[in-house]
C-alpha cells in the first residue's frame, strides 16, 4: 500500500477487508487505485463494498473483481478550484483525481475545496427507543433498565452509542422511554447534557416497538429526517455513509441490516420430491437481519396510529409497503451487537473489558 491517503496499490491479494481497514481509518470513504507505474486503474468506495457484499461477497472477495474501473478523471492540474467544483457538482461526485502523462497526483474534494468539512450528520436527530423491560436479561433487569447495564468499568450499554454519536456530529437526541425512565433520564443528563442537545418522551404505556414514536408526531423540535435506534445496540456503522446513502436514494426510509452466519447442528437434506440428491454435514448458512437502526422522513408518523394498540416497526414497515413506498436497506458491515441475552452480554463484557 501506497503512504497517500486515498490511493493504494493494486495487487492480487487485496480484500474488501484490506480496503475496509483502510477506508475506517479515512474520513473521505473512497480509494482511488493504481498500478506499479502509479496509474490509475479506477476506485472503490464505502457504497461499491456494500452493494458487493449485499450481492453474497464476503470479505475475502478480491478487490481485483469488483472494483469501479470507469472512476472519472481530469488530466489538466491547473484548473483553478472553482473550475474542479463545477466539474465536482455537474457530474454529483465527491471527488475526483488529476492525472498527469497518465500518473495519478492528486486528488480533489469538493468539501475540502468548499472548505466544508463533512458533516453529513448536522440536520438530522437521532430517537432512541428505550422503553423495554428487557425481561431476557433478569434478574439484572428487575430495577435497572436495559440501556444501562454495565459492560465494562466506565460505560453502560447506552454510552457505547451515545459516543459514537457524538463522534458522527449527530448531537440532537430524542430519548421514548417508559420503564424506569428516571433512571434513564438523570443518568443521561448528568453525563451528556453538555455535549447532546437532549429531549425525553415517556410513553404512557407500552406500545411496541414504533408505538412511542407517535409522541413526536407534532414535536417541533425535530428535524425532517431522523435515525431511529434501538437501545441496546452496539455497533461501529459510519453514521455518515448511512445518512449519504439516505439521501442519494431519496427512499423516505431505509432499514439497515447485518449479514449473519449461523452453523446448523444438523445435516442439510436436499431433495425433489421424495429423491434425496445432496445432503451438506452441519452447513453454515448466511442471511440478513435486522439491524435496528432505520432512517426515514417525519412524514412515515403519521402512519402510526396514536392509539392504546401495540405497534411494531415491522407493523410500521409493513404499512408503508402497502403503500407502494420505495424502502431500501442498507448493509452495515461494521461491528453490531444486540445486548439481548446474558450470553451475548457476557461476550461483551470480555471484548471490552479494557475499553
Amino acid at each position: 500500500m501506497k503512504k497517500n491517503k486515498y490511493i493504494i496499490k493494486l495487487n492480487e491479494k487485496l480484500t474488501i477487508k484490506d480496503i475496509l481497514n483502510f477506508l475506517q481509518k479515512s474520513s473521505k470513504q473512497i480509494v482511488y487505485l493504481v498500478n506499479n507505474k502509479n496509474h490509475l486503474l479506477g476506485s472503490i468506495n464505502d457504497g461499491d463494498i456494500r452493494r458487493s457484499l449485499l450481492k453474497g461477497n464476503d470479505l475475502n472477495t478480491k478487490i481485483k473483481n469488483i472494483y469501479y474501473k470507469k472512476t472519472v478523471y481530469l488530466k489538466n492540474k491547473n484548473l483553478s478550484s472553482n473550475d474542479i467544483i463545477k466539474i465536482l457538482e455537474k457530474k454529483k461526485i465527491s471527488s475526483i483525481p488529476i492525472l498527469n502523462n497518465k500518473k495519478l497526483v492528486k486528488v480533489m474534494f469538493l468539501d475540502d475545496l468548499l472548505n466544508k468539512p463533512g458533516k453529513e450528520g448536522e440536520n438530522f436527530d437521532v430517537i432512541i427507543m428505550a422503553g423495554g423491560y428487557g425481561k431476557r436479561l433478569l434478574p439484572l433487569t428487575k430495577n435497572t433498565p436495559k440501556c444501562l447495564i454495565q459492560i465494562n468499568k466506565t460505560s453502560k450499554i447506552i454510552d457505547f452509542l451515545l459516543s459514537h454519536l457524538i463522534k458522527h456530529n449527530l448531537n440532537t437526541v430524542h430519548f421514548i422511554t417508559y420503564f424506569k425512565s428516571e433512571k434513564i433520564k438523570n443518568y443521561i443528563k448528568r453525563k451528556y447534557n453538555s455535549k447532546l442537545k437532549l429531549f425525553f418522551h415517556k410513553e404512557k404505556k407500552p406500545s411496541g416497538t414504533a408505538g412511542g414514536l407517535s409522541y413526536l408526531h407534532k414535536n417541533k423540535n425535530l428535524s425532517e429526517n431522523f435515525i431511529v435506534i434501538n437501545s441496546d445496540v452496539i455497533s461501529e456503522i459510519d453514521f455518515s455513509s448511512l445518512i449519504k446513502f439516505y439521501k442519494n436514494n431519496k427512499s423516505l426510509f431505509t432499514v439497515v441490516t447485518k449479514l449473519v452466519k449461523q452453523k446448523l447442528s444438523f445435516g442439510s437434506i436436499k431433495n425433489r420430491s421424495e429423491i434425496l440428491y445432496n445432503i451438506e454435514e452441519k452447513p453454515t448458512i448466511s442471511y440478513f437481519i435486522n439491524a435496528g437502526i432505520y432512517v426515514f422522513s417525519k412524514k412515515f408518523l403519521n402512519y402510526i396510529p396514536r392509539s392504546k394498540k401495540k405497534f411494531d416497526m415491522t407493523d410500521l414497515i409493513s404499512k408503508i409497503h402497502d403503500k407502494k413506498k420505495k424502502i431500501k436497506i442498507f448493509h452495515s458491515y461494521e461491528d453490531w451487537h444486540d445486548v439481548g441475552t446474558h450470553e451475548k452480554l457476557n461476550e461483551l463484557r470480555k471484548r471490552y473489558k479494557n475499553r
